[in-house]
């Protein structure tokens, strides 16, 4: 695909933009691939996450701030 486009006549990219745009593709898919180590522990985070905001959505079965109750 670069060789077709560097031969045609007249050329339609030069050498460098090509190797411009396979460095450019290079070093997107690395970036990619390292990203994509991270996806479960952003799932677990996610979750995890939704389980304390429900926690602290819940509300209290017992009023902490009454002066009934038995005192030690």
């Amino acid at each position: 695909m670069g060789l077709a486009l560097i031969i045609t006549d007249p050329p339609t990219m030069t050498p460098m933009r090509v190797l411009r745009v396979m460095y450019a593709i290079t070093i997107s898919t690395s970036t990619l691939g390292f990203a994509t180590s991270y996806f479960p522990e952003y799932a677990k985070a996610t979750f995890a996450g939704g389980i304390i905001f429900g926690m602290l959505r819940q509300k209290s079965k017992i009023n902490s701030l009454s002066l009934e109750g038995e005192k030690k």
